[in-house]
């Protein structure tokens, strides 16, 4: 199997986990990243290095600066070109349906006549204006599938593509517990129901959790404009697959998730 991924987020090299764990099950990949990024909290933007990072091949892409929505243009003949070159059986785009880098992905791996696939991570209805809708409803429409970060991605981003298989997997993989001989315990279960903003300090609980030893997990009952940001920071922290996302529910039915 030969795979070419396309995203700004494999440019930082901390996020590669899972594209090596990919590589070590027997897939040849190269990843299309920006030529340049800024990485959080930092005001120094950084260049990616063209080579090969633990099996992966990295492929800097020449970008233009980010629209309003953040959304910078993608050199399309260096993809072209990298599609040409290396052949493969797929292209996963984890970049979302509506952005100039999905479109020109999309159109390359059309004229090459190789299958792709869509990665969606919003949750929340959000409006991009008319020509993002158009590249949206172009890109889903010759794809092969669609994967979303959780259920609300998913059946949000598939609306008007209710045919489309779809699939729920976090974007930088899901971190596997090592087992040992110790005796299975039950764990830490932490609980947390509420708008999802940032008064709410979510993301302190995150933040804490990497730091507790042994097993654990968070059950979050709520929605709100943070969650985009809280999911990408669970990912972002190896937690993601701790973290349960039920979305908002009445306050009835809260002790159904956790009793009484």
């Amino acid at each position: 199997m030969k795979a070419v991924v396309v995203s700004r987020v494999y440019a930082d090299p901390a996020a590669r986990g899972k594209l090596k764990a990919l590589v070590g099950q027997g897939v040849t990949l190269a990843v299309a990243v920006p030529d340049r990024w800024m990485p959080r909290g930092l005001q120094k933007e950084q260049k990616t290095s063209y080579g090969d990072d633990g099996g992966v091949r990295v492929v800097p892409v020449p970008v233009g600066r980010g629209g309003p929505d953040d959304d910078p243009t993608w050199n399309s003949g260096a993809l072209r070109r990298l599609l040409g070159e290396f052949r493969p059986d797929l292209v996963q785009i984890e970049e979302e349906p509506w952005t100039r880098a999905a479109a020109v992905a999309a159109r390359a791996a059309r004229r090459q006549r190789v299958p792709y696939v869509v990665l969606a991570r919003e949750s929340l209805p959000a409006r991009h204006g008319v020509v993002p809708g158009f590249r949206r409803g172009r890109v889903l429409k010759g794809a092969r599938g669609l994967l979303g970060v959780n259920e609300s991605a998913v059946r949000l981003a598939v609306r008007r593509h209710p045919d489309l298989p779809t699939a729920v997997v976090p974007q930088l993989g899901v971190p596997v517990t090592l087992e040992t001989g110790r005796p299975a315990r039950q764990g830490l279960s932490i609980g947390f129901f509420g708008r999802l903003i940032p008064e709410k300090g979510l993301d302190l609980l995150f933040r804490a959790g990497v730091k507790v030893i042994g097993r654990w997990s968070i059950t979050v009952v709520g929605s709100g404009p943070a969650q985009e940001e809280l999911e990408e920071l669970a990912e972002r922290l190896g937690i993601a697959g701790r973290v349960t996302w039920l979305g908002a529910r009445p306050r009835q039915r809260v002790d159904e998730v956790w009793g009484t």
